[in-house]
């Protein structure tokens, strides 16, 4: 009999962040593939401080501009996950697309809810909604729930379930994250699959 065949899982992860596996700790038997960490010129110094320190903790790092035209990891994939990096690239569609065409099961995005009720209220009293950490050009692309969805039925990626994140902003005794993710949660965790054509 031959050998177990473990899930394929790759990260995408952001210079300014650290893979999610690293920031969690959840690295087990399975994690079987690579951790992509998107290179920015401005952040080089946060670039080789995550790898280095995704690699101390076992993982397999490859630095890779994935916003250049044609790129996606070596197919086929069977898990791929994102964490905050999609609001940080000025064109994230065609990123998916290439993503949704190696990607055979499940694709795990979370990205900033703009629809969180803070966001709301910023924009009521005239003020742009504030995401970022030292300064604007952080963000580049904002989404609320609808959006999100609009975007991957545009683009023929099946949204199977989405969920608030825990976010202690909003932890009032009663997990309002979970209840009322479109506006009481500042982040929001897609469970995509890839099927369906782009429209």
């Amino acid at each position: 009999m031959g050998g177990v065949v473990r899930p394929r899982l790759v990260e995408l992860a952001d210079a300014s962040n650290k893979p999610l596996r690293v920031r969690t700790g959840k690295i087990g038997q399975h994690d079987h593939g690579q951790v992509f960490v998107r290179v920015d010129d401005e952040c080089r110094a946060g670039t080789a401080n995550a790898c280095d320190l995704a690699r101390a903790r076992g993982l397999d790092v490859v630095q890779a501009d994935v916003t250049a035209e044609g790129w996606s990891p070596e197919g086929p994939v069977d898990y791929i996950v994102m964490s905050e990096v999609l609001e940080h690239l000025p064109a994230p569609e065609r990123l998916l697309l290439r993503l949704k065409d190696v990607c055979r099961r499940r694709l795990l995005i979370d990205v900033p809810n703009t629809g969180a009720i803070n966001d709301r209220l910023r924009l009521l009293f005239g003020r742009t909604p504030k995401q970022w950490v030292f300064h604007p050009e952080e963000h580049l692309r904002f989404w609320t729930i609808p959006d999100f969805l609009l975007m991957c039925r545009q683009l023929g990626l099946k949204v199977e379930r989405y969920y608030g994140l825990y976010d202690p902003y909003f932890d009032f005794g009663l997990p309002w994250w979970r209840i009322a993710p479109g506006l009481l949660s500042r982040y929001v965790l897609y469970e995509l699959s890839p099927t369906g054509e782009a429209r």
